[in-house]
């Protein structure tokens, strides 16, 4: 019973701590990049929860308090809003930013002082090209959670929020034809992915048993691609 005791204590301890260093304040830096690689300068990176934020340098950089719960959204006229989670955050700390109204929003960009004249040819060509599917995603969850936000996804399988089912609740997971379990699709590597369709009702009917609670059918991009 002693040993039990002390085990409890000691386990509560492990927690609060865990939950103290989750929470501590440190310094979040990263950069905001768009067009494939391109610096976006001035523009804001706000903590969503304290409403805290800061303006990016001529080379994008950007350093701001937060802790490792926080959310970061990143404001830039011409763009489209960016959230994303600290902890999601890649090594680098880049943020990519998709432009909102194609030509349009280079133009707005420019005017704005985001991106300087010289490297305008550069943007509009990018806009031109056929974007990556997975751009602006570090990883399956996020790409799927970005794409799909009434997708729940837990660690074993996608649930469509609103659907429940006693049997099986999650989707019905078809990679290029084939059914998957969540587990093995969820380390992909996002470059490596073409497109993703979510069908639910009739639609997802044809895919037959499973496909009750919606199917998330992935495609991936072939070696003649």
């Amino acid at each position: 019973m002693k040993n039990l005791h002390v085990s409890v204590i000691l386990l509560s301890c492990m927690l609060l701590f865990s939950f103290s260093i989750d929470g501590q304040k440190k310094t979040i830096e990263g950069t905001v990049t768009a067009f494939g690689g391109i610096a976006v300068e001035k523009a804001e990176v706000m903590i969503k929860k304290s409403k805290t934020s800061v303006f990016t340098d001529s080379k994008g950089f950007f350093s701001i308090e937060g802790t490792g719960k926080d959310k970061i959204t990143v404001l830039a006229s011409g763009f489209k809003k960016k959230t994303i989670k600290v902890s999601d955050l890649n090594s680098s700390g880049e943020i990519q930013l998709a432009v909102a109204k194609g030509e349009k929003g280079v133009q707005m960009a420019i005017e704005n002082g985001h991106i300087t004249q010289n490297v305008s040819v550069k943007a509009i060509k990018f806009v031109n090209t056929k974007l990556p599917y997975a751009l602006g995603y570090n990883n399956m969850v996020q790409l799927v959670k970005g794409k799909f936000p009434n997708l729940e996804v837990t660690g074993s399988e996608i649930i469509l929020r609103g659907r429940n089912s006693k049997t099986n609740s999650g989707a019905l997971i078809i990679l290029n034809g084939a059914s998957y379990p969540w587990s093995s699709i969820s380390t992909f590597n996002v470059n490596d992915i073409k497109d993703i369709k979510l069908y639910t009702g009739s639609e997802a009917s044809r895919f037959g048993p499973g496909s009750g609670n919606g199917v998330l059918e992935i495609i991936l991009i072939s070696d003649q691609e």
